[in-house]
């Protein structure tokens, strides 16, 4: 059987070769490899096209120099040829040995004769000036001192003179960049007629062909190719890091796969080694017994043992109640089938952890099954994790709740608050109460208070809930919330501060006084309902706040009203008598007008007068006259119906409206209120006032005007009539 890539000991030889590394670090490693590689690739194949242009550039210098070798030998073999002489080409002073180095045709042509050196020069000053390549016959012993080499040239001619068939490199001139390239001379024995006298010999080296080929051109034609190296390399280097990631990204998946592939090469085992060494995971190789071939750091550090305590044993960590369902998971993995689940299990130091699995089949080289891999995952952390977002989500949802129910009372004490500044009475205000308090506080019973500061009691004016349970009217004291002065929660019913308005109440409540710039105006009572709760449930928090909050806005809205019903009162009652003033007799009286004049009934109307009433302020002064007025406005008030109006109409002048009233009631009421007042006793400052009369005028509608104008005036004449017929009597409008 082949070797498992997992085995125990090519594990441990591939721990000896590559060193464990993050898994991080490794793919920072193979991403500067791969960068490295491109690099490299990069600057081989720039360099490749930077020879592949000296190449060129040598090429183009060898067919020159080729094709100037072959005129060279071309001349040489017909030893020279005849050209017309003139300014450009001169007779070559230096044939002047060469017997008929001058000829005359029979035209007349002057001829010279060009030998292969001054043939090459003329050749290479011709390229020069039509800017071809350019290049030189030089020699280390020039007959012409033109040819004497440059450093460059020195240099190529003394390492040619040790062997080799041409010379190159590349040289960098004020210009540009060169390619110079230089090939040798051999002296032919045409060569030796004028260079014998130097002592060359045939066969010698006597000089060479130096040719310069720029290179800045030979560049800018291959800058297109260098451009796409540079971007073929670029897209091969970020193809190759989006490879890495994507790998690095697939890394756990790509280890289940691994380990169920073999793996063939050596290089492969390394890789797998250093994965399973670097995976932050447990990864486990049991063979066909059950015993362990594999225990990487990751299971080292998760379960508590060394690989060495491991190794060719049973797991560890089985405990008697993982060990039967560890049998059976292992047996399906032996039989093919992956396998993953979770389980409980303990640490070698005898913690409990919790940790994932999954199982599949280990196969050898044909096939065969050699034993299970498993990967393991320590998520006790995790479920703690999960445990704990759980709970915070359980928060998140009551607090959420908590914030609509909030939102729901917030909207709830505006809407009471707009409704109590809109009610024009208490009664409505306490209507509104209840009306809201039932739907804020749906599980509790309530009972709103108001203080009474006449009889110094607390009375009960509105109740929403379960039946009213204690006293409906008692004095402060006996609430510990009024004698704190703040809100006052009882959850025991056993509790030593219950208050006495609520003795024998078997359920917790809560008591808010309600305060506003500073006066007592009342109590707010919150009581728990039986059906809706235990005995020892507790009055939740928000409850209490939205409690004081509602107390607070009651008492602003209560205090409120009754500023405006005072100063209500204030603007349509006579602050001396108490009674309506002239301005809201006025109003009410037309009022009352349009509406008996649509229900098709009458109304009454009387005016009074004090009879010598500036004798009684001569006589007791402004004071004792107000006395005397203000006892006769409680008269008025106790002798005439609910729906009657009384008002002064000026001075000790009274109005008294009644509505529906006929004439013979109307006059009735007149005589009747006559009598009263003769039995009435004023005293001023121990003094009596004496007997006191008064005379009446009375005027009914429709019969005595259309309108309250009218009416008055009526009641008025009859008034007038009852003074000049001797006063205390009532008289009727004619």
């Amino acid at each position: 059987m082949a070797e498992n890539p997992l085995s125990r000991e090519q594990g441990a030889s591939l721990k000896d070769r590559l060193p464990v590394i993050p898994l991080g670090r490794y793919v920072a490693l193979l991403a500067a490899v791969w960068t490295g590689v491109m690099v490299l690739s990069l600057a081989g194949n720039l360099y490749q096209e930077r020879q592949a242009t000296l190449e060129i550039a040598r090429t183009a210098a060898r067919s020159r120099i080729s094709q100037m070798a072959l005129y060279r030998h071309w001349n040489a073999l017909h030893k020279g040829v005849y050209v017309e002489a003139d300014e450009q080409t001169p007779a070559n002073p230096y044939l002047s040995q060469v017997p008929e180095r001058d000829l005359v045709t029979p035209s007349g042509r002057k001829l010279t004769l060009v030998n292969p050196a001054y043939m090459t020069r003329q050749i290479y000053e011709l390229g020069l000036r039509q800017k071809e390549l350019g290049g030189r016959i030089i020699s280390l012993r020039p007959l012409r001192p033109e040819n004497t080499p440059d450093v460059w040239e020195s240099q190529a001619l003394k390492k040619l003179e040790q062997g080799g068939s041409e010379y190159s490199s590349v040289d960098s001139l004020p210009d540009q960049d060169y390619l110079r390239l230089l090939r040798p001379l051999i002296a032919e024995k045409a060569c030796l007629e004028c260079h014998a006298s130097q002592g060359y010999r045939e066969g010698d080296i006597r000089g060479g062909i130096s040719v310069m080929i720029p290179l800045p051109p030979l560049r800018i034609a291959n800058q297109r190719h260098v451009t796409m190296i540079w971007l073929s390399h670029g897209f091969l280097w970020l193809l190759g890091l989006g490879g890495i990631c994507l790998a690095a990204t697939r890394l756990d998946k790509s280890l289940t796969r691994q380990q169920r592939t073999e793996l063939d090469l050596l290089e492969a085992n390394r890789t797998l080694e250093a994965l399973i060494e670097a995976s932050p995971l447990a990864i486990i190789a049991l063979d066909t017994q059950g015993r362990v071939r594999l225990w990487n750091p990751a299971a080292v550090s998760i379960f508590g043992w060394q690989a060495s305590q491991v190794m060719g044993k049973l797991l560890p960590f089985l405990t008697e109640n993982l060990d039967s369902m560890f049998q059976e998971i292992y047996s399906r993995g032996l039989q093919g089938e992956p396998v993953r689940g979770v389980a409980m299990c303990q640490h070698r130091n005898g913690m409990t952890i919790e940790f994932s699995f999954s199982m599949s089949p280990l196969r050898g080289p044909q096939e065969s099954l050699e034993g299970i891999m498993a990967i393991l995952e320590d998520i006790t952390e995790r479920r703690r994790t999960e445990e704990e977002l759980f709970k915070a989500n359980e928060e998140l949802k009551v607090w959420v709740y908590e914030f609509s129910r909030r939102n729901k009372d917030i909207t709830l004490l505006n809407e009471m608050g707009d409704h109590l500044q809109a009610c024009r009475s208490l009664e409505e205000a306490y209507a509104g109460v209840s009306r809201f308090a039932s739907r804020m506080f749906p599980d509790l019973s309530g009972t709103l208070f108001m203080f009474n500061a006449q009889k110094h009691v607390l009375e009960a004016a509105a109740h929403w809930g379960e039946p009213r349970i204690g006293e409906t009217i008692f004095p402060p004291d006996e609430c510990w919330a009024l004698r704190t002065g703040k809100e006052h929660l009882v959850q025991e019913t056993d509790s030593d501060s219950q208050c006495g308005h609520l003795d024998g109440f078997s359920r917790g409540y809560m008591c808010v006084p309600m305060i506003a710039h500073g006066e007592i105006l009342g109590l707010l009572s919150l009581l728990k309902n039986a059906q809706e709760s235990s005995p020892d449930e507790t009055l939740a928090d928000s409850k209490r706040r939205l409690a004081i909050t509602a107390a607070k806005q009651i008492a602003l809205s209560m205090a409120n009203l009754n500023l405006r019903n005072s100063l209500q009162e204030q603007a349509i009652r006579d602050p001396l008598t108490g009674l309506f003033n002239r301005r809201y007799m006025e109003e009410t009286l037309q009022r009352e007008i349009f509406r008996v004049r649509r229900k098709g009934a009458p109304l009454g109307i009387i005016m009074l007068d004090l009879d010598y009433f500036k004798h009684f302020n001569d006589t007791f002064g402004h004071e004792g006259g107000d006395v005397l007025l203000q006892a006769l406005a409680g008269m008025v008030r106790r002798h005439i119906r609910r729906e009657d109006i009384a008002c002064r109409y000026g001075g000790e002048e009274f109005i008294i409206i009644m509505p529906e009233a006929p004439l013979q009631i109307t006059a009735e009421r007149a005589e009747l209120l006559r009598q009263q007042v003769r039995d009435l006793q004023v005293t001023y400052q121990d003094r009596p006032l004496g007997a006191i009369t008064m005379s009446l005028g009375v005027a009914a509608f429709p019969d005595h005007g259309a309108d309250g104008e009218a009416l008055i005036r009526a009641a008025d004449g009859a008034l007038y009539r009852a003074k000049e017929g001797g006063r205390n009597r009532v008289v009727v409008a004619g």
